[in-house]
């Protein structure tokens, strides 16, 4: 972010109500939004689609004016269509339009957003914010700068989010090759007549979530239960990892013994929206859940972190009813049929995952760690340069 000491000392501090005015751009219905058409339509999180008629012409800068893209900035040019979700900075004098793109992104809009439940922001209050203004020669060589650098960094995020796809795409096909095909590649296999597991090794049976372990839930747990120090954990939505089976975190306890599990169990949330976020952990008591959590523990002779990984492949969402509050019964476990393979194999196959998931995890945070590098110094650059601390002339 930027602020005005950082400014160039020659560089005049001018009210951005004076550079431009905010107006927030037109409704649009969805289906008015097309992968293709005549002129692109940007939003608050910037592009959407294409559409038959725009409402801007020429280069301007737009600001996310409401909700989680408050504050978000992008750079239009030509003819376009803007939505009511942007506030398009219309020119009241001259300057170089992508200069001023860059000036807002370092700007850090969100802070002045209205409301922290909902975030908005005000045209007029932005209008008051006062920022350093260069001449136009000088904006644009900054302008064409920032184009140049921040397209290669651009350019090295879009090459790791890509690597990142394909990683996750390769772990999704591990776990689902390992729980339903097992991991002898010469093993003779059958049909089970299960639309989602096909063929499974012959030696393998088939059977119900209910007959391979029991459910439980929990009744509502007061807020004076509560603890943050204690010895029978209690599990909430909020604790459970996405990424891996393991918790992501126990920040609750209880006293309750008489309520708790013990032992090993797969948990897994059972209403709401948290249902679409694939969630399955596997937890060890003395434990607690949730009401909105269900846990599955498996009878003996069955490994937890194996029939986690297999609940992984069947996803959530597509075991919940979804009709109105998404939501897992007892009746969709007594419905969802499952590989079951005998216990030694189960537990190498849990094994074997385990170490090919790691090996993709680690791949994906490096991945993700570069990313978040990049985008830091993205937003340096930018900030370095707006505010005059870069002489870009040099630097060009």
């Amino acid at each position: 972010m930027i602020s005005t000491e950082e400014s160039a000392e020659s560089w005049p501090l001018v009210r951005l109500g004076a550079l431009v005015q905010f107006k927030s751009g037109d409704a649009i219905s969805g289906e008015k939004i097309r992968d293709e058409g005549d002129y692109p339509v940007f939003g608050g999180g910037g592009f959407r689609g294409y559409t038959d008629t725009y409402n801007t012409m020429g280069d301007r800068a737009l600001v996310g004016r409401q909700g989680a893209l408050c504050g978000n900035v992008t750079f239009a040019r030509s003819r376009f269509f803007a939505t009511e979700h942007s506030l398009v900075a219309h020119p009241r004098t001259a300057f170089d339009a992508r200069w001023l793109a860059f000036l807002l992104e370092a700007m850090n809009l969100r802070q002045y957003s209205m409301s922290a439940a909902q975030p908005g922001l005000a045209a007029e209050n932005l209008a008051q914010l006062r920022v350093p203004v260069p001449l136009i020669a000088e904006q644009e060589a900054i302008a064409e700068f920032l184009d140049r650098e921040t397209a290669e960094i651009d350019a090295f995020i879009a090459d790791q989010e890509e690597l990142i796809a394909l990683l996750t795409e390769r772990r999704a096909a591990t776990i689902s090759h390992a729980v339903i095909r097992g991991l002898d590649p010469s093993a003779q296999t059958a049909p089970t007549g299960v639309n989602w597991l096909g063929d499974i090794p012959s030696h393998w049976t088939v059977r119900s979530a209910i007959a391979i372990g029991r459910t439980f839930g929990s009744e509502p747990i007061a807020e004076d239960e509560l603890a943050s120090e204690g010895v029978i954990a209690f599990l909430k939505v909020s604790s459970l990892s996405s990424s891996s089976l393991q918790l992501e975190s126990i920040d609750w306890y209880v006293n309750d013994s008489q309520r708790a599990v013990t032992g090993e169990f797969v948990v897994f949330p059972k209403r709401g929206a948290a249902i679409f976020g694939n969630k399955v952990n596997v937890a060890t008591g003395p434990a607690v859940i949730d009401p909105n959590l269900m846990g599955w523990q498996l009878f003996p002779s069955n490994s937890p972190r194996y029939f986690a990984y297999v609940l992984k492949c069947v996803r959530l969402e597509e075991l919940a009813d979804v009709s109105t509050v998404p939501q897992i019964n007892v009746k969709h476990l007594r419905e969802l049929r499952l590989p079951v393979p005998p216990v030694d194999e189960q537990v190498r196959i849990a094994h074997h995952i385990d170490r090919e998931v790691g090996e993709l995890d680690a791949a994906i945070a490096d991945a993700s760690e570069a990313i978040a590098l990049s985008r830091e110094r993205r937003a340096a650059l930018i900030s370095a340069a707006v505010s005059g601390k870069i002489d870009v002339r040099s630097a060009a």
